[in-house]
């Protein structure tokens, strides 16, 4: 995999006149987990879709690899970058066999690798069976199939382990420090402080419009409850 390098430069973003984003500069190194923290509304999911061209930015460039970026962004970047929302992104009304042969057609991924993925995402029993009658650990891990599937250089998560049981929990546990090992920048966000705190090389606050970089890692509880009774 070749290098890579991630900068966000004096990034702003309104929606109906209110400031969301405002003046932000960020550099990302491969092979680095990151997490966005803070309260609801405060910017986290908007600077995750700046990042990966859902949003046009008002101000400010997203630069990859030395290169300012424009949307909508060319197919090599696409394929380079891998948008995880909160939502589930699988089809309801297929299977998860079905699933990962729709998203290998899509990204051109040859199909050699889905048996090994049902297998590994513990998905096999149920590869023929509806994904709209699976739990959410079972949707989540398909939804992680499909990333693993398309195996972007820069991995970006929203709330990847809301509502998710333990078990579940410990595989995305596991999985996020393999992409970490493999080179890959991943960018995650969550409310899981403890989640944050065993996976994190940095952790960025978001709060009123500024984003911060949280120089100590063990005390997140109290550096994110005290920024939230600063904005309140």
């Amino acid at each position: 995999m070749s290098e890579r390098t991630l900068e966000i430069k004096n990034i702003s973003k309104s929606f109906d006149n209110c400031l969301v984003i405002d003046n932000v500069s960020l550099d990302f190194k491969l092979g680095t987990i990151n997490f966005f923290v803070g309260k609801n509304g405060v910017g986290k999911t908007t600077l995750m879709e700046l990042i990966t061209g859902l949003l046009v930015p008002d101000f400010g460039e997203i630069i990859l690899d030395g290169k300012a970026l424009s949307i909508p962004y060319p197919k090599s970047v696409r394929q380079s970058m891998f948008f995880l929302p909160v939502e589930n992104i699988a089809i309801d009304y297929l299977s998860a066999q079905e699933n990962l042969v729709y998203f290998s057609e899509l990204f051109h991924i040859n199909k050699d690798r889905i048996r090994d993925l049902l297998d590994e995402y513990q998905l096999e029993k149920y590869k023929n069976k509806w994904v709209k009658d699976y739990s959410k650990g079972m949707t989540q891990r398909l939804n992680l199939a499909i990333m693993d599937l398309v195996d972007s250089d820069i991995l970006v998560l929203d709330e990847p382990s809301l509502g998710l049981d333990v078990f579940t929990l410990d595989f995305l546990r596991k999985k996020i420090i393999d992409y970490k090992n493999l080179g890959k920048l991943l960018i995650v966000t969550s409310h899981d402080m403890d989640f944050c705190k065993r996976l994190a090389d940095n952790v960025y606050l978001f709060k009123d419009n500024i984003i911060e970089k949280c120089d100590t890692i063990n005390n997140l509880e109290d550096i994110v409850l005290s920024s939230i009774q600063e904005i309140e």
